[in-house]
């Protein structure tokens, strides 16, 4: 049995909402589910010199006082505090949101167990492959080729599939990346495409009604009503796990036709036949290293 209570608060409150929606009418106790969360947890691996680090990054030094975010894109790419703390790499998403396709990847080689690459190594790749200007990725193809191009991995585009086969995935270990319209506040919407933005999937719940507590999901756990089904994911743009429903993922993923007036060419890259392999796609990869 899983301890809600032992969540973040933020994901704990998450998971009573999500929980309390499919709770019986006359029922006041919340239903369980079977869940299972990949180990990627940034922010607490991150220890308590994360924010030190932050601040002297983006203050010049200074530890104390508000984060002066201009410029800081420029100072963190210049300094050694990146190779030494991995995990500020998730600082430079919230400066850099057009970068979420390659801060996806960078947490999809960690998932993994591969070696870590520096968002901005990532970028100068993708940029050398013309597949971005400032580190969008319009093209699930050329994520694709993008993995290939830097990790022992063997990737795959597939069509966003239905929640059993998503779960299939998951549990053999694939690591998931997949586009969607992101709202204000970054939950799957149905913008057209002008909010094309990447997430990382880390792992699922089922919620069910028959159970009085949430359980790490078997090998063997079936999905039989859409409904039910919810993912937790990471993106560029929080440095919190978020849980949304499948069926909104999925639907957002279905409407994404245009990058949207603010982002073309010449300032972006744009595939020529506009998001047509962006949409209703993902990005699996698979681990092929062989060395211990």
């Amino acid at each position: 049995m899983l301890d809600i209570e032992s969540a973040p608060p933020l994901l704990r409150r998450r998971l009573e909402e999500v929980l309390s929606r499919h709770a019986q009418a006359s029922d006041t106790s919340l239903p369980g589910g079977h869940l299972l969360i990949s180990p990627l947890d940034p922010i607490a691996q991150a220890g308590p010199q994360f924010r030190d680090i932050i601040f002297q990054i983006c203050n010049n030094g200074e530890r104390r006082g508000k984060l002066d975010v201009r410029g800081a894109g420029e100072r963190i790419l210049r300094s050694r505090m990146m190779s030494t703390s991995p995990f500020c790499l998730l600082f430079f998403r919230f400066l850099h949101e057009l970068q979420c396709g390659l801060v996806a990847l960078s947490m999809a080689s960690q998932l993994l167990g591969l070696k870590r690459l520096e968002v901005c190594d990532i970028f100068k790749m993708a940029e050398k492959l013309g597949f971005t200007a400032q580190g969008e990725i319009f093209s699930a193809d050329w994520l694709r080729e993008l993995a290939c191009t830097l990790f022992p991995v063997e990737a795959e585009v597939l069509e966003l599939p239905n929640p059993n086969k998503m779960i299939g995935l998951m549990l053999s270990g694939c690591a998931v990346l997949v586009p969607y319209d992101c709202d204000k506040n970054h939950e799957p919407a149905l913008r057209n495409g002008h909010g094309a933005h990447w997430a990382i999937l880390v792992g699922f719940l089922i919620v069910d009604v028959n159970l009085e507590s949430l359980q790490s999901a078997s090998s063997d756990v079936v999905v039989t009503n859409d409904g039910t089904f919810y993912v937790f994911a990471y993106h560029g743009k929080s440095k919190h796990i978020a849980l949304w429903s499948y069926s909104d993922l999925r639907q957002s993923c279905n409407q994404l036709y245009e990058a949207g007036p603010k982002r073309q060419h010449p300032d972006f890259v744009i595939p020529q036949d506009g998001l047509t392999h962006l949409r209703g796609k993902c990005v699996c990869l698979r681990n092929i290293r062989t060395d211990p």
